[in-house]
């Protein structure tokens, strides 16, 4: 537990450590790491808070915390993502044709071989940009808050426009069907 600094040349190969080859960022996408942050370590769960820096293409200011539970309980999981940045580059994370269906589709994959096809465990992502990049366009003043746990995914915030003026305001709640 305490402070600590983390510099490497390529986002993609810590990504791809970190999730254990879960994240693959391709080498156009890929940058320099300089974060800082406040670890808090314990036998459950892991977190940064006050992390503050670049990574890749974006430059970041929030937290993560991943909690595991009891390990043989796949639902017990937490995974709590708060990023805020001027430009947060997302395109390693998001398919390459992002639309509101692949999203839902994307989570509910996730939870394929747990509770009945829900998210396992939890997923907490709240996002604050001014530019989110994505794999086909970018998305101008940008809030998410979003809340997902087993068959529920609830979307408090949805708030995005385009580039070409268009803009979107969402919330609400969906069940995942897992078929």
């Amino acid at each position: 537990n305490g402070s600590t600094r983390l510099r490497g040349s390529s986002a993609a190969r810590l990504a791809a450590w970190v999730s254990g080859g879960g994240v693959a960022i391709e080498a156009q996408h890929d940058g320099n790491v300089a974060l800082t942050g406040q670890v808090r370590a314990d036998s459950a769960q892991v977190a940064v808070e006050r992390l503050t820096g670049v990574f890749a293409a974006s430059v970041i200011d929030g937290s993560f915390e991943y909690g595991w539970g009891d390990r043989e309980k796949p639902e017990t999981r937490r995974l709590t993502i708060d990023l805020s940045g001027p430009r947060l580059d997302a395109r390693a994370m998001l398919p390459q044709r992002l639309s509101l269906p692949s999203i839902i589709q994307s989570l509910a994959k996730r939870g394929e071989g747990a509770v009945a096809g829900g998210v396992p465990g939890a997923l907490v992502i709240k996002l604050r940009t001014g530019a989110l990049v994505t794999p086909g366009r970018v998305f101008r003043d940008v809030t998410v808050d979003l809340d997902a746990s087993g068959q529920r995914v609830q979307l408090s915030h949805l708030i995005a426009s385009t580039e070409d003026g268009a803009r979107v305001a969402l919330d609400g709640a969906l069940t995942l069907n897992g078929k």
